[in-house]
């Protein structure tokens, strides 16, 4: 955490960069807005992704500010794509996590020549319905400006047991609302939250050409274990990894996850110097 970040924008993207080595593009994932995190969720954000600063320089490329009512998730994808042809001038390794993991799944069938290397995290080739009627509670609380009620149900997320929901919920209700601000506009995370309800590349993963490392937790509300299967199953070169006992955050949040991600990704590096 000691690392310096460098705080700018990418094509029209927020960005953060910290750590060295081959890039590493990070999509994250949903958040109350798309500018560049602050406060507590910069902290936590920038601590999930340490372990990758270690091998890599990180780049973090938020959403651009000020999405369309309509944007779909291939629109998102050709911002990200952009973003990559601007700062990377050919194709990088990606990390998407959540909604993040979403888009770089759509931008992997959309641009194959942008990715070399991917890993999904926390995401799938669809919402379950779960998730999906989950979403669009947080878009109506959303429009209603209820921070008390949005930082509630984000214990769905973090904990990954009944009680810890419970107890993470009243936590969440009481803090949260400190960390969104009363002029907060929650149109870009509405616009997002739309786009995501509407993404299913069920039909499309078998032109995702780049190697992929499915990550999903056992206990995920978000997907089910079948969709984190079958989104590994219809890639052709893709293998995934499944903490038994992890809800969404808890996955990001495992010891196991930065471990995993960079063994995945250095193995590339490995056979491209090998084929250099």
């Amino acid at each position: 955490m000691a690392r310096e970040v460098r705080e700018g924008r990418l094509g029209g993207h927020p960005l953060l960069s910290f750590g060295e080595g081959p890039p590493l593009a990070v999509f994250p994932g949903l958040g109350i807005a798309n500018a560049n995190p602050t406060g507590v969720q910069r902290f936590g954000e920038l601590r999930l992704l340490s372990p990758l600063a270690r091998a890599f320089a990180v780049h973090r490329i938020g959403r651009r500010v000020g999405l369309e009512c309509g944007t779909t998730m291939a629109d998102l994808a050709g911002d990200y794509a952009g973003a990559i042809e601007d700062g990377f001038g050919g194709p990088v390794d990606v990390l998407g996590i959540s909604t993040g993991g979403s888009l770089a799944l759509q931008l992997a069938a959309d641009r194959p020549d942008l990715v070399r290397r991917l890993v999904v995290a926390g995401a799938a080739c669809r919402l379950s319905e779960q998730g999906r009627e989950f979403q669009r509670q947080t878009a109506r609380l959303a429009a209603a400006g209820d921070r008390h009620g949005i930082s509630r149900m984000q214990a769905a997320d973090v904990a990954d047991s009944p009680l810890g929901r419970r107890v993470a919920g009243g936590l969440l209700a009481l803090l949260g609302p400190l960390f969104i601000g009363r002029g907060w506009d929650p149109s870009d995370m509405i616009a997002t939250i739309e786009a995501e309800d509407a993404f299913d590349l069920r039909g499309r993963l078998g032109q995702i050409s780049a190697p992929t490392l499915v990550v999903g937790g056992g206990r995920d509300h978000f997907y089910s274990r079948e969709l984190f299967e079958e989104t590994a199953d219809g890639i052709p070169n893709a293998r995934l990894v499944l903490y038994e006992d992890r809800a969404h955050g808890g996955t990001f949040a495992d010891r196991r996850f930065g471990r995993d991600v960079v063994a995945f990704l250095l193995e590339g590096q490995a056979r491209t110097r090998g084929m250099a």
